[in-house]
């Protein structure tokens, strides 16, 4: 007998499938928070999720906050540090974590 996980239709499917969503919306972060989706079938999918989930949505919201505040950071400081919290913030966008260095 299957996991209720893989019976379409139980919550447990639903929960799944919902999750699975969730990875796949963070695994695009970078285009999303940069607005390079494409107008395909996946990438639609990918927006009524965003629709959909407020915490792919805050995830979002709080890589475009960082990345605009880092944007304001450098305008006013010193042109290395401005480069190392640019790469540190696509870094994080990117799900590359911080390098050292």
């Amino acid at each position: 007998m299957k996991p209720l996980a893989y019976v379409p239709g139980t919550t447990a499917w639903k929960r799944r499938r919902f999750g699975q969503r969730c990875a796949q919306a963070l695994s695009h972060l970078h285009e999303i928070v940069d607005e390079e989706l494409s107008d395909d079938r996946a990438d639609m999918r990918l927006r009524q999720h965003l629709g959909d989930c407020r915490s792919c949505t805050g995830h979002v919201e709080s890589m475009r906050e960082l990345k605009d505040a880092v944007a304001r950071v450098q305008r006013s400081c010193d042109p290395e540090l401005s480069a190392r919290l640019m790469r540190l913030a696509d870094d994080l966008v990117h799900g590359d974590g911080p390098e050292r260095g």
